[in-house]
């Protein structure tokens, strides 16, 4: 029985970043317009973040970068880079590490006038030189 649900749990996951992966695609092909992906956060993004695992999170910050520059910079804030600072200070390695190898594109994304979110990840980028993780430091 635990394993038929490991089973399932797996197939979820694996159907997950497949969506993602197409996501990222068609908006960084331009299929995918404001409307689509505003279609993705509104109505999809809270039941992909529910229970993730690393392999989904993995996977859902290239898609968020992608989705980011079709839609208004009120909702990248509230939803892309709120996630992304999350995902900054995970609990397992590997996002973090996910996290610090997009750091340069989050940050372009920012406002130059957005200077608390500039700091908070030139701070993110200090203490990830310092990660008990030397997968993530490197």
């Amino acid at each position: 029985m635990v394993q038929l649900l490991t089973k399932k749990s797996d197939q979820i996951d694996n159907a997950k970043i497949a969506v993602l992966l197409l996501i990222e695609k068609f908006a960084n092909e331009d299929y995918f317009a404001k409307k689509e992906c505003m279609v993705f956060l509104n109505s999809s993004f809270d039941s992909f973040m529910d229970g993730a695992l690393f392999k989904v999170k993995k996977q859902m910050l290239p898609c968020l970068l992608a989705v980011a520059k079709h839609i208004d910079y009120s909702d990248f804030q509230s939803k892309v880079l709120k996630t992304y600072m999350a995902f900054a200070s995970d609990s397992i390695w590997g996002v973090r590490r996910v996290s610090i190898e997009l750091l340069p594109q989050f940050l372009n994304m920012i406002k130059e006038t957005e200077t608390e979110e500039l700091i908070a990840g030139l701070d993110f980028l200090k203490n990830s030189l310092a990660d008990d993780s030397r997968w993530v430091k490197n």
